[in-house]
């Protein structure tokens, strides 16, 4: 006598959705859910700046958090194991196929690079901010200047007048084109400008004086 079975092996399907806004600024948080089938191990390959991978054999959603700025695309790949005759085996797929147009895009925009600095006319209790704030890609479209003192501008490089000497929070804000805002704080110290003066001694010729 004989027996014959037909086994059929199935073998693993990759695939993932991005339940999160896929374009923002930078850093950006994107979630996937894995809708993967018939895996038993995941390698995530979010090529993002930093090359950062997740291997798991847990079909749950993953994030991360990109980084910089640029597009990127981001690959799933899913491995299954199974055993015939004693014999393990492993198959895997790859979402999205390589071969295809098709492709998940991540787009990141860029954070803009803070900076600004100042210098203050000590007589009219005044002081000329100048922003350095910088951006590669794009351009750097509006400006709120909060002086401490519950006044405001929105120039790039305002003048402000002070009321009174003292200690200031400065805060800058800055829009980018693409909508991507970021802060800096600096505290500007505002002071009377000096009074010069000295005294000197008496002294006969020949003989030293002295300047205090």
């Amino acid at each position: 006598d004989s027996f014959k079975k037909t086994i059929m092996v199935v073998g693993p399907t990759a695939k993932y959705e991005i339940i999160s806004d896929s374009i923002g600024c930078s850093p950006l948080n994107v979630v996937f859910k894995n809708k993967s089938t018939y895996g038993t191990n995941y390698i995530w390959q979010f090529n993002d700046i930093n090359n950062n991978n997740l291997n798991t054999t847990s079909d749950t959603s993953v994030s991360l958090k990109y980084t910089g700025y640029g597009d990127f695309y981001p690959y799933l790949v899913a491995r299954g194991t199974f055993t015939i005759n004693g014999s393990t085996n492993v198959c895997s797929t790859i979402y999205p196929d390589t071969s295809l147009a098709f492709k998940h895009k991540i787009t990141v925009w860029e954070l803009q690079k803070m900076n600004f600095y100042w210098y203050t006319d000590c007589k009219q209790l005044a002081t000329s901010f100048y922003n350095y704030t910088t951006i590669k890609t794009g351009y750097l479209k509006s400006f709120i200047w909060e002086f401490g003192d519950g006044t405001s501008s929105t120039k790039e490089n305002p003048f402000h007048q002070w009321k009174d000497t003292g200690y200031y929070r400065v805060k800058l804000t800055v829009y980018s084109d693409k909508g991507c805002s970021d802060t800096i704080v600096k505290y500007v110290k505002v002071s009377f400008a000096p009074i010069p003066s000295f005294t000197i001694t008496s002294n006969c010729i020949g003989e030293t004086s002295q300047f205090t």
